[in-house]
């Protein structure tokens, strides 16, 4: 399995006036796709490679994976929903 960065539901300019449509696209399609790039080289070559994220979630835990960029990268795809 491999994560992937899901088209918003929405369009970019839906929360204007309080997020600017540069904003969002900002924030969504380089912010988001770089948790979802990284989470996918993370585990590459790994146990985890091919399993869903709340698998690797509940079997990561208290085992020394690279915690900083794996930890950020499933918080992010788990709250956002990609996956």
């Amino acid at each position: 399995m491999t994560f992937t960065l899901e088209a918003l539901p929405y369009a970019y300019d839906a929360l204007q006036p309080y997020l600017s449509k540069e904003s969002f696209e900002y924030h969504h399609d380089k912010h988001h796709a770089t948790y979802v790039a990284n989470a996918n080289n993370l585990i590459k070559g790994t146990e985890f490679e091919g399993k869903p994220i709340e698998e690797i979630i509940v079997s990561s835990h208290g085992k020394n994976v690279q915690s900083s960029t794996m930890s950020r990268s499933t918080t992010i795809i788990t709250i956002t929903g990609i996956g």
